[in-house]
C-alpha cells in the first residue's frame, strides 16, 4: 500500500460510526493481507490516532480480524492513554482550583477543553500532548507564577521576550501527567471593526 492508501484506509476506519457499511470493505482489506501493519501503525502513531482506532475496531467487532499482536498492542496503547488522560483530568482540576482560588478564571483550549466537555465518547479516545489554558492579559504572569510556586518550571531560558509571545514557554513538573501552556488574550482588534 502507498502512504495515500494508508491514509484512506485509516480514514475509513475512523468514520465507521458514520459509515458502518465500510466495515465489510475494511475486513476484506485486512483479510487480503495487503497491509503492512508496521507502516500503518507508524502512520497512525504519528497522527496520534491509535487509541481511537482501537475503539472503532472494538465497537465494530473488527479486532478479531487483526493480527493478535496488533490487537493486543492497540489495547495496551488505549489503556495507557486512558490512564494518562485520567491523570490529566485530575491535574486539570487541581490547576483550575488553584487559579480560581486566586481570582484567575482560565478558558480551556484544545484537548483539555474537549476532554472536560466530554466531547469524546471515551476518555481514552484523544491523545494529548499538553494542557493549554487561556487567561486574561492581566492574569498571564500571575498564572505562570502560581504554577511555578507549585513546582512547575520551563526548560526554556527566558530573556524577557515572553511579553511578545502568544503563550509562555511550556511549563513542566516531574510528578504530573502533562506539561502546561499558559496562553493569553493579546491581539489587536484593529481591522476587526
Amino acid at each position: 500500500m502507498t502512504n495515500n492508501e494508508y491514509f484512506y484506509f485509516a480514514g475509513k476506519c475512523l468514520t465507521l460510526d458514520e459509515y458502518p457499511y465500510s466495515r465489510r470493505e475494511i475486513i476484506q482489506q485486512i483479510e487480503s493481507d495487503s497491509i503492512n501493519w508496521d507502516d500503518f501503525v507508524s502512520l497512525c502513531n504519528n497522527h496520534l490516532i491509535l487509541p481511537v482506532l482501537f475503539l472503532k475496531f472494538k465497537s465494530h467487532d473488527i479486532l478479531t480480524y487483526l493480527p493478535i499482536e496488533l490487537s493486543e498492542f492497540l489495547n495496551e496503547i488505549y489503556k495507557l492513554n486512558l490512564s494518562r488522560n485520567q491523570q490529566i483530568m485530575e491535574q486539570l482540576h487541581d490547576i483550575i482550583n488553584l487559579f480560581n482560588e486566586n481570582g484567575i478564571h482560565p478558558t480551556l483550549l484544545k484537548g483539555a477543553g474537549n476532554l472536560l466537555d466530554q466531547l469524546y465518547s471515551d476518555l481514552g479516545e484523544r491523545m494529548m500532548g499538553d494542557i493549554d489554558l487561556l487567561v486574561a492579559e492581566e492574569d498571564y504572569l500571575p498564572a505562570v507564577h502560581l504554577l511555578e510556586r507549585e513546582g512547575y518550571s520551563s526548560s526554556v531560558e527566558i530573556f524577557n521576550k515572553f511579553e511578545k509571545q502568544k503563550h509562555y514557554p511550556r511549563l513542566s513538573k516531574a510528578d504530573v501527567a502533562a506539561d502546561v501552556e499558559i496562553h493569553r488574550i493579546s491581539f489587536s482588534a484593529k481591522g476587526f471593526q
